[in-house]
C-alpha cells in the first residue's frame, strides 16, 4: 500500500514538472519570457536523479540517480562548455553513470539478499 502511494505521488510530481517545463518553453518560443533554456535543459536530468534518490523504496530503486546525475552531468558541461569542454569530450560520463549504476544496483542487490537471509530462522 505505501509503495503504491509513493508511485502515484512521485507519477503526480513527474506530471506536474512535465506541464511546467512545457509552460516554460511555450513561454519562451512566443516571447513572453527571456530565458537560456536552450542551455539549462540538462539539468532535467540531474532533477530526475534526484527525484528517483529521494523517492525511492530500496536502494536499489535509488540507484538509478547515478546513471541520471551522469547523463545530466555530461550535457550540461558538454553543451556550456564548461572548463572547455564539449559534448564530444563528455559523452564518456554516460558510460561512467551506466557502469556506477550497474554496481551501485548489484551491490543493494545484495545488500537486501544478505539482510534478508539474516531474517530468517
Amino acid at each position: 500500500m505505501e509503495y503504491t502511494q509513493t508511485k502515484h505521488r512521485g507519477q503526480f510530481f513527474t506530471g506536474i514538472m512535465i506541464i511546467g517545463i512545457g509552460i516554460l518553453f511555450l513561454l519562451r518560443n512566443i516571447d513572453v519570457i527571456q530565458f537560456p533554456f536552450h542551455k539549462l535543459w540538462p539539468l532535467i536530468f540531474v532533477i530526475i536523479g534526484f527525484a528517483r534518490l529521494f523517492s525511492g523504496q530500496t536502494w536499489e530503486h535509488r540507484s538509478d540517480s547515478i546513471f541520471w546525475f551522469f547523463m545530466g552531468a555530461a550535457f550540461f558541461i558538454g553543451m556550456n562548455h564548461l572548463w572547455d569542454l564539449s559534448f564530444h569530450d563528455t559523452w564518456p560520463l554516460i558510460l561512467i553513470g551506466v557502469g556506477l549504476g550497474v554496481i551501485a544496483k548489484s551491490v543493494a542487490r545484495q545488500f537486501r539478499v544478505r539482510s534478508n537471509e539474516g531474517e530468517q530462522p
